[in-house]
C-alpha cells in the first residue's frame, strides 16, 4: 500500500524536554537521564533496538526510595497498633526482581535484584538489608 500511495511511514513522540538547571555535570546528567527516561524510553528502542544505557544501568541495588517507603510504612503501622488496631502481619510487595510494565520495563521491584545477562544471579538490594536489621529489632 505504501509503495503504491507513495506515503511515509513515522512516528510521532509526544514528550517533555528537559535542559540543565545549571552548568555543573550533575544538573547536566540529571537533565540527560531524565530526557532518556521520558524520550529515550520510546525513540531509542525504535532507533537503536534497545533502551537507553542509562535506563538499563539505573543502580539497581541502592534502592533507597524502597527503605524509606517500607520505614514510613512500618512507622504508621505501629502506630495504628498503639491506638489499638489489630495487625495480623505485614507483606512486603515483593520480594523477587519484578518488572513494572507500564513504565517500558525499567523500573524493578522487590529486595532482589537479578542480573538476567549473567545465569539469573541473585543480588540483595540495600532494602533487603536494612528489612532484616528491622525485623532483628
Amino acid at each position: 500500500m505504501q509503495a503504491s500511495q507513495k506515503g511515509q511511514i513515522g512516528i510521532t513522540v509526544v514528550t517533555f524536554w528537559y535542559v540543565a538547571k545549571s552548568e555543573t555535570a550533575a544538573s547536566k546528567r540529571a537533565a540527560s537521564k531524565s530526557l532518556d527516561f521520558i524520550f529515550g524510553w520510546f525513540a531509542h528502542p525504535v532507533t537503536f533496538g534497545e533502551y537507553p544505557k542509562t535506563m538499563r544501568s539505573a543502580t539497581a541495588l541502592k534502592d533507597s526510595t524502597r527503605i524509606r517507603y517500607h520505614y514510613q510504612h512500618l512507622q504508621y503501622l505501629s502506630k495504628a497498633i498503639k491506638e489499638g488496631v489489630k495487625v495480623k502481619g505485614y507483606f512486603a510487595w515483593a520480594l523477587l526482581d519484578v518488572y513494572e510494565w507500564d513504565s517500558g520495563y525499567t523500573v524493578r521491584f522487590g529486595f532482589t535484584y537479578i542480573d538476567y545477562k549473567n545465569n539469573m544471579k541473585r543480588y540483595l538490594k540495600h532494602s533487603a538489608y536494612w528489612f532484616k536489621m528491622f525485623l532483628l529489632k
